[in-house]
């Protein structure tokens, strides 16, 4: 297998361009500049509806990888006991939404340290992760887990399990490689997760000098600056991940300037830097694919 059958395509984290951007806009952007693949917010999809957002994809030639819940909505899990049962009451509709557009995965984000959160203990994550991904599974739907909070990130495959014998459905992560350098984890802790663990990757440069303290950014194109962006790839694959990577890049541009040419120069600067990445077998036991959504394994 070449590198560059290696994985699914390239998507394009909406952040990357910016989100004052309109929807539609990143959409066109993003296939015209080649990518494979788009990320839903689920708050664009309530607005357009599923039909109209099947309609705009397919208009530029690009797919919905991901449905995301982004950490500002209502869907962070670092939440009040009390507004998490809310939420969980209100998701289905979410999560049936996203069924009706052909959409095979959610994320959300359980980040303590944004402003009015709480940080969980590890039990009530692994508790509260469960509970998702056994909703999400009853729309055929795999929950993705953006666990950015770093002590979290290094007992992610504990979490994983834990939540997984609760419900009988175990979360899949979603893996960024920014906050892997921040949570000073590389391919060690990749391939020590469980099989069919990853269920979607962000995938970015840290640039040089940047400290581990530092929270969501900048960061920088993919294969550049200080981290190994091909040996973090090589264990996702190794991994079994073969899904789309998904590019996202902070700051975003300032209005006005070339959106275009900013989002081709980051795929061809990634594309480039694949044929770096070693592809392997998929482990043992693994799950062929990210998008089935079965329970704990």
């Amino acid at each position: 297998m070449t590198p560059a059958a290696a994985f699914d395509g390239w998507a394009l984290d909406p952040g990357t361009l910016g989100f004052h951007v309109p929807f539609a806009e990143y959409v066109a952007v993003a296939a015209a500049a080649g990518y494979d693949a788009v990320e839903v917010p689920v708050a664009e999809l309530a607005a357009l509806g599923p039909k109209q957002l099947a309609e705009l994809c397919a208009r530029h030639g690009v797919r919905a990888g991901i449905f995301s819940c982004p950490w500002s909505g209502p869907y962070n899990g670092s939440v009040p006991g009390e507004v998490f049962e809310q939420r969980l009451r209100d998701i289905p509709r979410v999560f049936a939404l996203v069924a009706e557009a052909g959409g095979t995965r959610v994320s959300a984000f359980f980040n303590g340290r944004r402003p009015g959160m709480a940080v969980l203990t590890r039990d009530r994550l692994a508790d509260r992760a469960g509970r998702l991904a056994a909703q999400a599974a009853r729309h055929g739907l795999r929950m993705c887990l953006e666990l950015n909070d770093t002590d979290h990130l290094a007992a992610a495959a504990e979490i994983l399990r834990t939540a997984g014998r609760a419900t009988g459905h175990r979360p899949q992560l979603l893996v960024d490689t920014f906050h892997l350098y921040r949570a000073g984890l590389g391919t060690e802790w990749l391939d020590a997760l469980p099989s069919d663990a990853i269920g979607w990757v962000h995938v970015s440069g840290v640039p040089d000098g940047t400290p581990r303290s530092a929270d969501s950014g900048p960061r920088t194109a993919p294969f550049r600056g200080t981290q190994s962006t091909a040996d973090l790839l090589t264990a996702v694959h190794r991994a079994g991940y073969r899904g789309p990577l998904s590019i996202e890049v902070l700051p975003a541009p300032e209005p006005g300037t070339g959106l275009h040419a900013h989002a081709a120069g980051l795929l061809e600067t990634a594309r480039r830097g694949l044929t770096r990445v070693r592809t392997a077998p998929e482990r043992a036991g693994a799950v062929s694919g990210p998008d089935r959504a079965g329970g704990a394994r």
